[in-house]
């Protein structure tokens, strides 16, 4: 396990460092072709908010990749369990009373504000990206955890 750790904070800050000279060169260049002059609090927020994505990102893989069969069952219903959480508190409805067949819209109430505030609480729960064209496919409580589950490779 401290292997695992020191394996986990090495990789860690070398994409920090990454990220900052990606960062940096970005802003240089924005700068001399604007010719303007950013200021360094401005870069430090862009840089620090993007290393912060980037390690809920990197735990999430991290974690994914090492863990083993019989607990990947036991993660994919945690994640099953979250989904249907997130759904029923936007609507009001116990995540227990839910059903995979249940259409959002016609069966919960769902309007596509409730709809864009599920995407986006999904996005920071699971640390994952989910494109608009993917969620307006999305149709049934299933269709919501099949998304998500695809996304995070389970």
């Amino acid at each position: 396990m401290i292997i695992n750790l020191k394996h986990y904070f090495m990789k860690k800050s070398q994409l920090e460092r990454k990220i900052q000279q990606k960062v940096a060169d970005m802003f240089s260049a924005l700068e001399q072709e604007l010719e303007v002059n950013f200021p360094e609090s401005l870069k430090t927020q862009f840089s620090d908010n993007l290393c912060d994505e980037a390690e809920i990102l990197f735990k999430t893989n991290s974690s994914l990749e090492a863990e083993k069969t019989p607990q990947k069952t036991l993660l994919h219903q945690d994640v099953v369990d979250k989904i249907n959480k997130h759904i029923g508190d936007l609507v009001g409805i116990d995540a227990w009373n839910l059903k995979l067949e249940e259409n959002l819209q016609d069966d919960l109430g769902y309007e596509s504000l409730e709809k864009v505030e599920l995407m986006i609480h999904l996005e920071k729960e699971f640390g994952i990206q989910i494109d608009d064209e993917e969620f307006e496919e999305v149709e049934t409580v299933e269709d919501v955890q099949i998304l998500v589950l695809q996304k995070l490779g389970l």
